[in-house]
């Protein structure tokens, strides 16, 4: 398979990821809440919210 090339932002999303501090953290209510209303916008049973740094 052949690696997407990142996008023109990818150094600034990083930064700002790791500036939050929010990798491998626990439960965030304002998560859950999120995906809540994503799903309740979209119409499906379930939303999720992920989060990548460079490495996963």
């Amino acid at each position: 398979m052949q690696a997407s090339r990142p996008h023109a932002n990818e150094q600034l999303r990083l930064a700002t990821l790791y500036a939050l501090d929010i990798l491998d953290s626990g439960e965030e209510e304002r998560f859950d809440q999120y995906a809540r209303i994503a799903s309740s916008l979209l119409g499906l049973p379930i939303a999720l919210i992920s989060l990548a740094d460079a490495e996963r």
